[in-house]
């Protein structure tokens, strides 16, 4: 019983790659949201799809970082 309490305590979850890749699909997701909100085209005066927000992270290859929060990669 000690044993199990010091893993639990201790211990670091491991995490597979799917759930991983899932996670980070979900950050990004969140990242492009927070985008589109604060963006409006200056032509249009309307706001920027989503979908054009996460094809633009996608073309320039933005990796989430898991550690921050979605807020503070999408403002930075």
């Amino acid at each position: 019983d000690k044993v199990i309490l010091e893993i639990l305590a201790k211990g670091e979850l491991q995490v597979g790659s799917e759930e991983r890749g899932a996670q980070l699909q979900m950050v990004t997701r969140e990242v492009a949201n927070i985008v589109a909100d604060k963006c409006v085209n200056p032509r249009t005066r309307t706001p920027y799809p989503v979908g054009m927000i996460e094809q633009a992270l996608s073309e320039i290859h933005f990796s989430p970082n898991l550690t921050k929060g979605a807020k503070q990669q999408a403002l930075e």
